[in-house]
């Protein structure tokens, strides 16, 4: 059977040939678990055609991304503002085993979104968290980065400015931190993702 990361390397997704994220991400996701999945991000499709095949035949594999794009077998893509809150709540499909937020990668957009899914998720994945050291527009000035938010989050919470009072205390009661993969050093990493489960859905 093949490996996750081997998929995506037949499939030349990002995720492993340079960002090196799949055999983490297999270390934690059962296949067999999971019914209704979730990218956020589509842009070529490359990903998305390795969710489906790797994933099992009958889970509803969804994409969604900010521009239209071109159809991919199996998989239902929809044009999707990751910061429009009412967008979002009105493509909503049911409850996802797997949330994987590849979006847009600014502090805003992965911390409003988590806002906005977390509840609606049983692993929640953050990927790309290194984009604030690849370029200044992935964070305001004078904000904390998504990854210090993350590597933090056992001792001090969620303290993000990105969500309703409502949806901030929904996460700090109900998330848990499975892992952090870096590569590179942390503070300047060259990747970088985070494993949440919600412990309300699981």
């Amino acid at each position: 059977m093949n490996s996750l990361h081997s998929i995506g390397e037949k499939y030349q997704t990002d995720k492993a040939t340079y960002h090196m994220y799949l055999d983490f991400y297999e270390k934690y996701l059962n296949k067999d678990d999971v019914d209704r999945f979730l990218e956020i991000g589509v842009q070529a499709g490359n990903s998305m055609k390795m969710w489906r095949e790797w994933l099992k035949s009958d889970c509803i594999v969804e994409g969604w991304d900010i521009l239209e794009c071109d159809p991919i077998s199996g998989v239902d893509i929809r044009t999707v503002d990751q910061l429009d809150r009412e967008q979002t709540f009105k493509n909503i499909s049911g409850m996802y085993d797997v949330i994987l937020d590849d979006g847009g990668h600014t502090k805003e957009m992965i911390e409003s979104s988590f806002a906005y899914l977390f509840y609606v998720s049983k692993i929640y994945i953050m990927e790309d968290l290194h984009a604030p050291w690849t370029g200044s527009h992935y964070l305001k000035q004078s904000e904390i980065p998504t990854l210090d938010l993350v590597l933090n989050f056992k001792n001090n919470g969620w303290n993000s400015s990105y969500g309703t009072s409502k949806e901030i205390d929904y996460i700090n009661k109900n998330a848990e931190l499975l892992d952090v993969f870096i590569r590179g050093e942390k503070e300047s990493p060259l990747s970088a993702a985070a494993i949440f489960i919600n412990k309300a859905n699981i």
